[in-house]
């Protein structure tokens, strides 16, 4: 997983464990995530609700 890159896809940068814990160190995402920005928004018109799925998408698309 840390030699995938996409920009639609958040990147594990390292990852190591504890006698208890696992501990991924990911890329920081300043924008926040779909479902905060449904919460703030409420709805998204058709034209942004195409944009999302286009780059959803297109991120599954890259990890075949």
């Amino acid at each position: 997983m840390k030699i995938l890159r996409s920009k639609n896809v958040v990147q594990l940068l390292d990852m190591f464990e504890t006698t208890n814990n696992y501990y991924l160190i990911q890329e920081f995402c300043d924008g926040g995530d779909f479902r905060g920005l449904l919460k703030f928004r409420k709805f998204l018109p058709e034209n942004e609700a195409l944009l999302v799925l286009k780059d959803l998408l297109s991120g599954f698309l890259e990890l075949l």
